[in-house]
């Protein structure tokens, strides 16, 4: 919870708070990746209790490729956005 309330704090910058909250808004954002491992963890370990010959693979790969998906997507692109150095320039860009 707290890192997704203080990982906004680089909003807050570009809406003229001080420089510091550049900073809290990049580390406590870093955190939030944390959430979405911990789901990719949780979804591969009750796939690995599970029995490995589900009748409907499609659905099976599917629930075990969107925590991946969202790790990667959320978690790592999302991360590298909301590094400092890298906000300063692509913020608000849509990229």
């Amino acid at each position: 919870l707290f890192s997704g309330l203080l990982g906004t704090g680089h909003h807050y910058y570009w809406m003229g708070a001080p420089g510091y909250w550049q900073w809290i808004g990049s580390v406590f954002s870093t955190l939030e990746v944390a959430p979405f491992f911990a789901m990719v963890l949780f979804a591969f370990s009750m796939a690995w209790k599970g029995r490995r010959d589900h009748p409907n693979k499609a659905a099976f790969l599917w629930t075990l490729g969107t925590p991946v998906m969202a790790f990667f997507g959320g978690g790592v692109w999302g991360f590298l956005h909301t590094l400092s150095f890298v906000n300063y320039y692509s913020h608000g860009t849509q990229v």
